[in-house]
Formats: structure tokens, C-alpha cells, sequence
């Protein structure tokens, strides 16, 4: 039985297939020695690994960013890797806020012991402007609001699950493209806190309740704490 194509070492070297045009582009990309032989019942394996070399050969350069310390929201890092789930991507973002204001803040709650609901967004950036692509939500019910004083802190870690569009799983990452450059927004806190009214309490601006960027990309492992 005679090969359809022949691969180096690292699956590199690329010799005729039935997709001509892929594997002379990985072939042009990555050149290794012949030493293992690939037979027509393994070409779905060998077009998966010559569409991967073909993807890393041309991958874009890594996203560059500066940690903006000036917002009131830091994260703990500035480069985060989605796990890739067949619903959607999901991750973890630890943060710290603080209260910069001279004023007292409050977090609007539904749980009146333990760790409270984070209503918090998204924004990816597009060219010059952000654009919100996933929502939190929260629950409707009311408990005393956490209390955050003029130069206190508060530290929690945002859990994303992002549904993929189209696949009807909410909420959604509302991106083709996970790979980019991207920042949180706390949407639910509040100024001056009124009970007898809702919302109970004016939303902050934009500038007093937003994160500094971050970039984020997809990858595999386990899930991290």
C-alpha cells in the first residue's frame, strides 16, 4: 500500500495528499527530514495535525498590554487562557476594587450570608472602542448591600462561563473571535444607597468602575483556582 504522504519527526515534512494545497502550505512553513510514513486510513489524523501546523505557522503575534494602574479594578494578571468546553469557553478572573471616591459604595445583594452576586461585563476592544460581549446577570431578590468605604478594598474572583453564539447556551461570549484584548466592568455598583427606592442607588460612572485590560486567549487544562 503506497503512502499519501509522508511526514518528519514533528508531523512537518509533507509530501502529496489529498489536499494538495494545505500541506504544501505547512510544508513551506516547516521543513524536517522524512521518517514516518502515513497510510490512507490515517489521513483524518494527518489532515488534523496539518491544519494545526498550518494554524501555529501563522498564528498573530501576541497582544501587548500595559497595566493601567489607575483603575479602580485590578486583576491579578494580565494574560488569562480560556478552556475551550463544546458549549463555550469558561474562566476565572480574580480582582481586587477599590474605592477611590469620596464617597461610600454599595453592592446591590441577594444573599444575606456568603459571597454576594457579582453583576459584572465584558468589554472587548475593537479598534479604539469597547464593546460589552457577555453579561453576568444576577438575582432579583434583595439583602443588605455589601458596603465598600472610601479607600477600602474589595477582593472576589469573577467566574465566565461563556456560551458559544449560535449554540443557544447563555449567556453568551458574544465574539467570533475569543483571542483579543478586553477589561471588566462592574455594572451593579452603586453611589449613595436608598432602600426605599429601585435601583437603590445611582450607577457609578464608566471611569469609577472598570478594570485595567487584559488579554485573553483559548487553550486546554484543567481549570484554574
Amino acid at each position: 500500500m503506497a503512502p499519501i504522504w509522508k511526514a518528519g519527526p514533528y508531523l512537518a515534512s509533507v509530501g502529496v495528499t489529498k489536499d494538495g494545497e494545505v500541506l504544501r502550505r505547512v510544508r513551506q512553513c516547516c521543513r524536517r527530514p522524512e521518517s514516518v510514513v502515513i497510510y490512507p486510513r490515517q489521513w483524518p489524523l494527518a489532515l488534523l495535525v496539518a491544519g494545526m501546523l498550518m494554524a501555529a505557522c501563522s498564528a498573530p503575534e501576541p497582544i501587548e498590554v500595559t497595566r493601567d494602574e489607575s483603575a479602580p479594578i485590578q486583576t491579578d494578571r494580565l494574560h488569562y487562557t480560556a478552556r475551550l468546553r463544546y458549549e463555550g469557553v469558561e474562566f476565572s478572573i480574580p480582582f481586587t476594587y477599590v474605592n477611590r471616591s469620596a464617597d461610600t459604595v454599595f453592592l446591590p445583594n441577594c444573599r444575606v450570608e456568603g459571597r454576594p452576586d457579582l453583576d459584572m461585563a465584558l468589554q472587548k476592544r475593537v479598534g479604539a472602542s469597547w464593546h460589552r460581549v457577555w453579561g453576568s446577570g444576577t438575582l432579583l431578590c434583595l439583602s443588605p448591600p455589601v458596603v465598600i468605604a472610601p479607600g477600602k478594598t474589595y477582593t472576589d474572583t469573577l467566574e465566565v462561563f461563556g456560551g458559544t453564539p449560535g449554540k443557544q447556551v447563555y449567556p453568551e461570549l458574544e465574539v467570533r473571535e475569543v483571542e483579543g484584548e478586553y477589561r471588566l466592568v462592574w455594572t451593579q455598583l452603586r453611589g449613595p444607597f436608598d432602600a426605599v427606592r429601585y435601583p437603590q442607588g445611582d450607577t457609578l460612572p464608566l471611569d469609577a468602575k472598570v478594570s485595567n485590560p487584559f488579554t485573553l486567549k483559548v487553550g486546554w487544562g484543567r481549570r484554574r483556582r
